[in-house]
């Protein structure tokens, strides 16, 4: 999830997850924004489809200022080939990606996995 203030009066909370579509089933990156009332989250947009054929998506915190604010962001996302390749084959989780989970999938799709830092720079 990502909070941040989009105007002096305005607090969005953004979530990000991986879900099922169908008509080929594949998966999919999702977001939800819900808005900050002064009391409660409520939610303003549910379901919003951010990019097809992705299995898996990551973000975490690796670094902070003195203020606990994020200073560094490391981002990995696991695509998928649309179409079937041939040979059925096991892709796994590597060592490097981040998440303290692991995935594997067994079947005749191709995936990569991409990775990255983000320097989050003149937040205030």
């Amino acid at each position: 999830e990502i909070i941040y203030d989009r105007e002096l009066n305005e607090r969005l909370q953004v979530v990000y997850y991986v879900q099922t579509r169908s008509n080929p089933e594949r998966n999919a990156l999702y977001q939800d924004v819900n808005q900050w009332d002064g009391v409660n989250w409520f939610n303003v947009s549910t379901g919003n489809l951010v990019a097809d054929y992705i299995d898996d998506f990551h973000a975490e915190i690796t670094a902070t200022a003195s203020d606990n604010r994020a200073q560094m962001v490391d981002v990995n996302v696991v695509v998928r080939s649309r179409e079937a390749g041939g040979e059925v084959n096991t892709t796994q989780k590597a060592d490097y990606d981040i998440g303290n989970y692991n995935w594997s999938f067994t079947d005749p799709f191709y995936r990569q996995s991409f990775s990255t830092s983000v320097l989050v720079r003149n937040v205030r």
